[in-house]
């Protein structure tokens, strides 16, 4: 009897799961053939307008009717990002932005409060592309509201506000909703206004340190080296961060100049071999005759990177083929007298 009552609720399990498939299988065609559909529209649309919008965008030449439909807006809008990646004209642009704030706001701030975050996503995209400024609204209330979906639309979301809500990108670069790393910064930082990396510059020791990090890189790539740069990364050579202290050092020793030694004596001595490698690539740039023993000195660091570049900085001086010599001949230090033989072969 069991038996029997088990196999008939088993024969009955497997018939719900055979229909849940077979309407499942049916829906997923229904949908393929649907979104199959919805392209013909697209494709058979832009056929038939392709020259019209030409004019329009081109040679601004009035359109005779506007697209009404759902599926023709959707062909608009393709054909507008498909203008901006082959002709990427700065008048073609304004053109989209104007015709799109005045015939299809209502299409794109409602997928921009759209559920599904592809769609938001998406329309965060071209309001990027085409500066659409009516999107900005609706994009404060959504920084001020909470946390967006995804680390993607936040930082498009703050692309966006960027260029027109200062102090409420400068709150979010401050105070990030997500833990932004270096990756992050970067991008946000190669895309916004120049006078935001004025105003971050002036207010260093206040910024997340992953945010000063990707300043730093940011600085090495695009400053004019000169004496105000170099007070402020000497200013850094304090730092209580060691990865801060080191891009300092780093970009120092790349700019080649140096106010003095005395901000970078405690170098000599750090527990960090990264400090002293960079101590002894900078010292060739001190008009000081001290940097010959500070180099002497780091000849016989204990790591053999920090020896090569203190050998290979006395090579680059006017004394320092000598010093060299006089390493290898008394070999107080095999390590040291090892190396500068080594530096003074390849000359």
């Amino acid at each position: 009897m069991i038996t029997s009552q088990i196999l008939i609720l088993s024969i009955v399990a497997i018939v719900v799961l055979l229909g849940i498939v077979a309407v499942l299988f049916f829906y997923l065609v229904f949908m393929k053939k649907r979104e199959q559909r919805k392209e013909k529209k697209i494709k058979d649309y832009f056929e038939k307008h392709e020259i019209e919008w030409y004019n329009y965008l081109v040679n601004h030449t009035p359109l005779t009717k506007y697209p009404g439909h759902k599926t023709n807006k959707e062909a608009v809008d393709k054909l507008f990002v498909t203008y901006m990646l082959t002709v990427n004209n700065e008048d073609v642009r304004n053109h989209i932005a104007t015709y799109a704030e005045l015939n299809m706001k209502s299409y794109y701030l409602k997928q921009l409060q759209s559920k599904h975050l592809v769609r938001r996503i998406n329309v965060l995209h071209r309001a990027l592309l085409f500066n659409f400024s009516f999107v900005v609204p609706i994009i404060e209330k959504q920084l001020k509201a909470g946390t967006p979906e995804s680390i993607e639309e936040y930082m498009l979301l703050l692309q966006i506000i960027a260029k027109n809500n200062p102090n409420l990108f400068l709150a979010h670069m401050y105070q990030p909703r997500f833990d932004f790393h270096e990756y992050e910064y970067n991008v946000l930082l190669a895309k916004i206004d120049p006078n935001y990396i004025r105003k971050f510059k002036d207010n260093f020791e206040e910024l997340p340190i992953d945010l000063r990090l990707s300043l730093l890189t940011f600085f090495s790539f695009n400053s004019n080296f000169g004496e105000s740069a170099l007070q402020f990364y000497e200013s850094l050579l304090s730092s209580i961060y060691t990865e801060i202290r080191i891009r300092a050092l780093k970009d120092i020793a790349s700019f080649g100049m140096i106010t003095s030694l005395k901000p970078y004596r405690t170098f000599l001595k750090s527990e960090f071999w990264e400090e002293r490698l960079m101590f002894a690539k900078i010292l060739p740039f001190a008009n000081d005759p001290q940097a010959y023993e500070l180099l002497r000195i780091l000849m016989t660091d204990s790591v053999w990177t920090v020896r090569r570049q203190a050998a290979v900085s006395l090579m680059s001086m006017k004394q320092g083929e000598q010093i060299l010599q006089e390493i290898v001949d008394k070999k107080e230090d095999l390590f040291a007298a090892e190396m500068a033989q080594e530096v003074l072969k390849v000359g």
